[in-house]
C-alpha cells in the first residue's frame, strides 16, 4: 500500500501558547468525542501532516484513581506509540468507564506507519505532564478536558 496524506482535524480543541509548554484544551458532547479531538491535537501540534502507511489492529487500555490520571496516562500512551513505535491512530474507538471516582479508557482502531513528509512543519513533544490537567463531565453529557504538554 503506498502511503497517503492525512491531516487530523480536532472538531473542539484548541491549543494555547505558555512558555516552554502548550496547553491543549477540548470540549465535545460526551467523553469519548472530547479523547478523540484532544488525540487530534497533540497529533496535529507534532506535524501538520502525515504520509500514512500501512494499517494494523491497535488497542490499549489505561486506567487511573482519577479522571484527571487516566486522561494524561491516555495521551501519554498515544504519544508513546507516535514515537516509540511510529504509530498513528485514525479515528479510533475510544470507551470511557468512570466508576468511584477512578476511571478506565479502552482505545481500538487502526493503527498506521507514518512519515512526515519533508517540508511539513511541526513541534516537538517531549512528554504530556501531570500539571494541574482537567478531565470533567459536566451535566447535559458534554466533557472538558485541559492537559499541558512539554515542547
Amino acid at each position: 500500500m503506498s502511503p497517503h496524506a492525512w491531516r487530523p482535524s480536532p472538531q473542539c480543541s484548541h491549543t494555547e501558547e505558555h512558555t516552554a509548554d502548550m496547553w491543549i484544551v477540548g470540549e465535545g458532547e460526551g467523553c469519548s468525542e472530547t479523547l478523540s479531538s484532544m488525540l487530534s491535537s497533540l497529533y496535529l501540534i507534532i506535524a501538520e501532516e502525515y504520509l500514512l502507511g500501512r494499517s494494523m489492529p491497535q488497542e490499549f487500555e489505561v486506567t487511573g484513581a482519577s479522571s484527571e490520571e487516566a486522561f494524561v496516562r491516555f495521551l501519554a500512551e498515544a504519544l508513546y506509540l507516535l514515537d516509540g513505535e511510529g504509530v498513528v491512530l485514525v479515528d479510533p474507538t475510544i470507551v470511557v468507564q468512570p466508576r468511584d471516582g477512578s476511571m478506565k479508557i479502552r482505545v481500538s482502531g487502526k493503527g498506521h506507519r507514518f512519515k512526515i513528509p519533508e517540508g511539513v512543519s511541526g513541534i516537538e513533544v517531549k512528554a504530556i505532564t501531570y500539571h494541574d490537567p482537567v478531565f470533567t463531565m459536566c451535566p447535559g453529557g458534554t466533557c472538558r478536558a485541559r492537559v499541558l504538554v512539554d515542547i
